[in-house]
């Protein structure tokens, strides 16, 4: 078998699997650069079951190996889950997002200067202490960062935390082909002790397909980002927000924070409280901040607290005024 393997549909890969079981696929929900002794690769970039984008009954079916231009771009995505164009249109550069996949996207590895940087000692890259200050100037985890202050990287993924998507995953196993959907939840159901994860996908999984609702949609979707001019490309703070609201009250709301801890935060207890709610509560700094979570930012990191808790409002005040 030569050393890399065109795929050009799903059936191919368990062929292809079946025959050099240490084989592993690049291109959607895969590594860049994947160990050269692990032969052959099996591409997957062109697999017409993983690149098709199609909305058929009001529901997005996203194939992983979509780009993200693509998804951004198309028209009837952006009229039934704004957010999500909004959200997809801030990843990284127009040039990148020609060529990074929707699979990619959500399952990149974690963002910190010192993963891999061979100076310093790391928890995830060689099993040493996290050697995160706070005060390098650059963002790290605002809780749960004890053991390890890496941010997760995906804006995808927050995203779809709060549009109720499903994630299709195949796991190409010796006995089978197993095929599941997930809920974004399950996706990042890892276990925080397990320094390494960003994602629960099994080793010989792919994701496949992503599938939107539009019926499970609010009419009101907001993504808001902040930046540093010198980190422009990683997010400070991310909001996003996928509400209903009729009249002056809200009906549901599902509101989640990025780049502030090792998965997108979904902020469950002021999503309960909001329900039923007159939206100008959403406008009330200590009624919003009394459901919270408790920060522990490194030192030098207080004031991404209020960054965080300021980006929020700003979203919020949108919808009250």
């Amino acid at each position: 078998m030569s050393r890399v393997v065109k795929i050009q549909n799903l059936f191919e890969v368990q062929q292809a699997r079946e025959k050099n079981p240490a084989s592993v696929w690049v291109g959607g929900a895969s590594n860049l650069s994947p160990p050269a002794h692990k032969l052959p690769w099996l591409d997957v970039s062109q697999c017409e079951d993983l690149s098709s984008l199609k909305m058929v009954q009001g529901v997005a079916h996203v194939g992983g190996a979509v780009p993200l231009g693509v998804l951004g771009a198309h028209a009837e995505v952006a009229r039934a889950f704004p957010l999500l164009s909004q959200a997809v249109n801030h990843i990284a550069t127009p040039q990148i997002r020609t060529q990074a996949t929707v699979a990619g996207a959500l399952c990149q590895g974690a963002r910190c200067p010192y993963i891999h940087h061979g100076d310093y000692p790391c928890s995830k890259s060689n099993a040493g202490p996290c050697s995160a200050r706070g005060d390098e100037g650059f963002p790290f985890a605002l809780l749960d960062n004890a053991s390890c202050a890496a941010l997760h990287p995906s804006t995808l993924a927050l995203a779809l935390s709060v549009l109720e998507a499903r994630i299709q995953i195949q796991d190409f196993k010796p006995s089978g082909v197993e095929t599941s959907r997930w809920t974004l939840e399950q996706f990042l159901n890892f276990d925080p002790a397990e320094i390494q994860k960003t994602h629960a996908l099994p080793e010989h999984a792919l994701l496949t397909t992503l599938h939107l609702d539009e019926r499970k949609q609010g009419n009101v979707q907001r993504y808001l980002r902040l930046s540093s001019r010198k980190l422009a490309e990683w997010a400070d703070v991310e909001v996003v927000l996928n509400a209903q609201v009729s009249g002056n009250t809200v009906q549901w709301m599902r509101c989640a924070l990025g780049a502030v801890g090792r998965k997108p935060i979904r902020l469950h207890a002021l999503e309960k409280a909001a329900k039923g709610q007159l939206k100008h509560r959403l406008s009330e700094r200590k009624w919003v901040e009394q459901y919270l979570p408790s920060w522990s930012p490194l030192p030098g990191q207080e004031n991404r607290v209020e960054r965080v808790t300021g980006s929020l409002l700003s979203v919020f005040e949108e919808i009250t005024t």
